[in-house]
């Protein structure tokens, strides 16, 4: 999981990668989120809340994107279609 995770990385240039399960469980992380192994949970529950923001009222599902910039990176937040949740981290542009 550790390689696949690093592997995402390298190519699209990030500082971290968390990848959790629908549950909130930390599947693996990389760079930025490797040592933060409390909390990471909590994706999973902006992605809930984001999602009740925009109730989709046809049957065609929404996935939010929650983007949380900070003073050194930016960090974006999306739930896949097999129900995980991916964050990645990219460095704060000057």
């Amino acid at each position: 999981m550790n390689n696949v995770l690093a592997s995402i990385a390298q190519e699209d240039d990030l500082n971290g990668v968390a990848w959790n399960d629908a549950h909130g469980l930390l599947l693996g992380a990389y760079g930025d989120f490797k040592e933060v192994r409390s909390g990471l949970g909590a994706l999973n529950s902006l992605v809930t809340r984001a999602k009740a923001l925009n109730p989709s009222s046809d049957s065609v599902e929404v996935a939010p994107v929650v983007r949380i910039v900070t003073t050194k990176r930016n960090v974006v937040v999306q739930e896949q279609k097999d129900g995980t949740v991916l964050a990645v981290s990219t460095p704060k542009a000057r």
